[in-house]
């Protein structure tokens, strides 16, 4: 090469490192910036949205950050829906996951639909008279205030558990504790 050649192609270097630097996507003086792809797929039969911290974006599904950053992720299911953990590069059932970038990541939110409950509020096993009910978000009628609805809806007293029917009666106290209508 000649000389001048040489001269052009480092003014245009220089050129492309102040425009980097310009744009923010260099510090002067420093090497440039490496950017990693975060991926970030919606599984499931169910609904739900998937947001990422400030200031970084998701654009269909994927996001440029810079290298080592730490990235967290919030997954939101509406109701009637659940949201049943993180794969991939981030494990867990928290709404909340964060993911260092190292390298390229690729992480997937897996949302169904939630079981309907029925209700049972002192966890006695009977449903109250009435047809109320819950949505389950882990999928399992097994949680406080849950209870399948196949479970029975006899309980005269949900707030109880030891007001139900089979319960056994006390004698004198005036109180219908097996839901026959008769207390005692």
């Amino acid at each position: 090469m000649t000389p001048i050649r040489w001269t052009t192609a480092f003014r245009l270097a220089a050129i492309f490192l102040a425009a980097h630097a310009a744009f923010g996507l260099i510090a002067p003086g420093s090497k440039p910036r490496v950017l990693r792809k975060l991926t970030v797929n919606r599984i499931g039969t169910g609904q739900g949205t998937v947001a990422i911290n400030q200031p970084y974006v998701l654009n269909d599904s994927t996001a440029s950050v810079p290298e080592g950053s730490v990235v967290t992720l919030t997954a939101t299911a509406p109701v009637g829906q659940a949201f049943r953990g993180w794969t991939g590069d981030c494990v867990g059932a928290t709404q909340t996951c964060k993911v260092t970038m190292s390298a390229d990541r690729t992480v997937n939110a897996q949302f169904e639909p939630a079981i309907k409950c029925g209700v049972d509020r002192d966890g006695d096993g009977h449903r109250p008279f009435g047809t109320a009910t819950v949505y389950s978000l882990d999928l399992d009628c097994t949680d406080p205030g849950e209870a399948a609805l196949t479970a029975p809806a006899d309980d005269c007293v949900d707030t109880d558990g030891t007001i139900h029917p089979g319960a056994a009666e006390v004698v004198g106290d005036n109180i219908d504790q097996d839901c026959d209508g008769r207390p005692q």
